[in-house]
């Protein structure tokens, strides 16, 4: 066992850095919030931006399915990106004290599971609804 923690700890760092790289689901989420007034898709887009303290621009300007996609491929994307980073904690954490590993690894596995989840239910083709939220059905 490894006395010293910093590869790990910096390992951890890298991944959190990855996560909030370049605003990239700030940016995403509100490509999202632009395209849909889905009050259920809004809601998991705020509920991403709650667990990682952003916000991002609600701001709705018209219905578009393919630039609602585009943006969760992107957050697909990115989150597959960060898992990488975490892989390489995950596969060294053996070799340090939990003590340091422990508390970070349950954090980080709560998070970016729940965000998995969450961005796994952006997936759906949104509901077209009026301003207020309310479902508009075909006739």
């Amino acid at each position: 066992m490894s006395p010293n923690p910093s590869k790990v700890l910096r390992l951890f760092a890298e991944t959190q850095d990855r996560l909030y790289h370049s605003e990239t689901v700030r940016n995403a989420l509100g490509q999202i919030s632009k395209h849909t007034t889905d009050q259920k898709i809004i809601k998991t887009c705020q509920a991403i931006a709650d667990i990682l303290e952003i916000s991002f621009d609600q701001v709705f300007k018209k219905h578009d399915v393919d630039q609602h996609f585009a943006a969760v491929k992107k957050l697909q994307n990115h989150i597959a990106w960060v898992n990488l980073k975490y892989k390489e904690v995950k596969e060294c954490a053996n070799t340090y004290n939990p003590k340091w590993i422990n508390p970070l690894q349950q954090i980080m596995d709560v998070q970016l599971a729940r965000l998995q989840q969450l961005i796994s239910l952006l997936t759906v083709e949104p509901d077209i609804c009026d301003v207020e939220g309310n479902l508009i059905r075909p006739s």
